[in-house]
């Protein structure tokens, strides 16, 4: 054999591994936020996939083949300002609510609603992408309501965010500008609601003291969650864990979702790449374990995508990735889509 065929042996073999593995692989990303932009762009009558910055409908093509499962979660944003035309307090997750449900009518038979890990299987079963839906300012959506909190749970709500980077009536988030007093007294009695509940509490976006006193309250295992954030061992932004709060979220049986968002990458986020989010995947394994490795790739909320991720299309790149970077076929399973599967399964009454 000639030192050229020798020396593309390996990536022939990785590409058959990797296509052999998406024929059945579970690809579950825990954070878009194409229900936000499209109520931006008031949601036209025409074909969702011709909306701006929607990579979420390439998922859609994806099903249609029949090739892949794919689950997921789309997060409605409650903060003001991503409702144009409209004051904080005549903002309402129902508003949002309505533009998920008329996005999947116009996904037609590619995408259905979940509640539940049966509802999903069968989803699948039925060539269709398992969707469900997220909050991120759940201070905002319930107020200092516990009802509302129920209703948000009864709409399909399987985990929220307490905020959106601003402090709110649950909790205070990560603006650098705001007092962090951690949770609330209401935020206290909310965080025992979703772990009544069943709802995941989403510690993205919270400030440190407000993961901490979440921490303390939560006694159920798999509802502590971070739908998208990175290492801040390797990017000191403030919306990144550190190693201690990785180790907690592990102990607690919870997953990190790695994000494409180039500032949440490296210091240099022009150059952040699919390199460093191998990076982050590597160092939140080696602080936390695999079992809390996950995907939330913040697609269709931000415009600065890691170098070498356009949109949801590229997600299988990270599958060759990884097998390049030596991790087996178990471990990949678990970080595209098994270790978020268990939260999910545990996000119920």
């Amino acid at each position: 054999m000639s030192s050229k065929c020798r020396s593309i042996s390996p990536k022939l073999s990785r590409r058959c591994a990797t296509l052999r593995m998406l024929s059945d692989l579970l690809l579950f990303d825990a954070h878009c936020d194409t229900v936000t932009r499209l109520s931006l762009n008031g949601l036209k009558s025409g074909n969702f996939n011709q909306e701006p910055h929607n990579s979420i409908g390439i998922l859609f093509q994806l099903a249609a083949s029949g090739r892949r499962r794919i689950m997921q979660a789309f997060a409605l944003c409650m903060h003001p300002f991503w409702i144009p035309g409209k004051l904080p307090s005549q903002v309402s997750p129902e508003d949002l609510v309505s533009v998920y449900f008329t996005f999947l009518e116009q996904a037609g038979d590619h995408a259905r609603h979940c509640t539940s890990r049966s509802e999903a299987k069968q989803a699948w079963t039925d060539g269709k992408i398992a969707c469900f839906l997220t909050i991120e300012g759940l201070g905002e959506a319930a107020g200092t309501s516990i009802e509302r909190i129920i209703r948000l749970y009864e709409l399909g709500v399987r985990w929220a965010g307490p905020v959106w980077n601003h402090n709110n009536s649950i909790a205070a988030g990560v603006d650098p500008d705001q007092e962090d007093g951690g949770l609330t007294a209401f935020g206290k009695t909310a965080v025992d609601e979703m772990e009544r509940l069943g709802m995941g509490i989403d510690v993205s976006h919270m400030s440190d003291k407000s993961f901490w006193d979440c921490l303390e309250r939560i006694r159920k295992r798999g509802l502590l969650l971070a739908s998208h954030s990175n290492a801040r061992a390797l990017c000191g932004h403030r919306r990144n864990l550190t190693d201690a709060q990785i180790r907690a979220v592990s102990a607690a049986g919870g997953v990190i979702g790695i994000t494409f968002h180039r500032p949440f990458l490296n210091n240099h986020s022009a150059n952040a790449s699919i390199s460093d989010i191998l990076a982050h995947i590597d160092h939140i394994a080696a602080v936390g374990g695999i079992q809390c490795v996950g995907i939330g790739s913040d697609f269709d909320g931000t415009d600065e995508l890691a170098c070498g991720i356009r949109d949801a299309s590229d997600l299988p790149l990270l599958v060759e990735q990884l097998l390049q970077h030596n991790y087996s076929e178990e471990d990949i399973r678990l970080i595209l889509g098994g270790n978020w599967l268990r939260i999910f399964s545990e996000c119920r009454m």
